[in-house]
């Protein structure tokens, strides 16, 4: 049977939808509060809407205004990690320190300091990090954990204190690891950045490719020499094809890549590793 809901259980049913959905994302796009609203008529059939394509469609609509509502509440009690967003005269003005709005799936995300912590104590754990990081082989387990601890803090440092980057170097220097740089991209952005690079780089391989055959003059014969290296046959290594591209564009575009990439030979100590 389907319930007639009243305006106040409605209201009490999204409020606690937005509490819950808020824990995951403060700013969910469309698609997250489409799963929502299916979520909830899954579990209670007796919540969909008689006549609605999906069944949902007035709970996403209801639910993507609640959220707005919710932030707003939360701006208003001083809450940061929305006060960044909350433009030139609502909530912190953020806006008017020239910080820029949101896009896609980017937030401007000022969280929190995780429950029972302080300045203090997360201070502590950015001063054991710094000297996990001296070690020789620092434990990456270790840093991972310590990492997504001080997020908070490392962020404030970074958005409310504008820290120069030479010095953001200094007092955290594991920010600065190829896994923390993933792993701060995806947590800001939401997005996997390693996947979505090496993706675009094979959409676009072929076309390189042929871009790198027509060339002539001095760049083409350092982009034939390049070729030639490399086995750029049906049969290519997806690896190398890659190397190809990421060592061809500098010497297309005319810039010098002496700094970039870093070449070895292989000793037999290498190859025991």
């Amino acid at each position: 049977m389907y319930l007639s809901v009243t305006r106040d259980m409605k209201h009490s049913i999204l409020e606690k939808l937005a509490e819950t959905i808020y824990k995951f994302d403060a700013y969910p796009n469309n698609e997250r509060i489409n799963s929502v609203a299916l979520a909830l008529i899954n579990k209670h059939p007796c919540l969909k809407e008689q006549g609605s394509p999906d069944g949902c469609s007035s709970w996403k609509h209801s639910l993507k205004f609640k959220m707005g509502n919710y932030r707003t509440k939360l701006r208003k009690a001083g809450c940061v990690e929305v006060g960044v967003n909350g433009g030139k005269t609502g909530g912190l003005g953020m806006a008017a320190k020239g910080l820029k709005r949101p896009k896609w799936s980017e937030v401007n995300y000022l969280p929190e300091h995780p429950e029972g912590q302080n300045g203090d104590s997360l201070e502590a754990v950015r001063q054991l990090l710094v000297e996990e990081m001296r070690k020789v082989n620092p434990s990456g387990t270790f840093i991972a954990l310590k990492m997504a601890l001080t997020f908070s803090m490392r962020i404030h440092e970074i958005v409310d204190a504008e820290t120069p980057v030479k010095t953001l170097m200094e007092r955290w220097p594991a920010l600065f690891t190829e896994r923390q740089v993933f792993a701060e991209f995806n947590r800001i952005v939401t997005t996997d950045l390693q996947s979505n690079f090496y993706g675009a780089v094979d959409r676009y391989t072929p076309r390189f490719v042929t871009i790198f055959k027509s060339k002539k003059g001095t760049v083409g014969e350092k982009l034939d020499e390049l070729m030639q290296q490399m086995n750029t046959g049906k049969e290519a290594d997806v690896t190398a094809m890659r190397t190809l591209v990421l060592r061809g564009l500098p010497i297309l575009l005319g810039d010098d890549a002496s700094n970039f990439y870093n070449t070895c030979n292989v000793s037999s100590h290498c190859k025991k590793i």
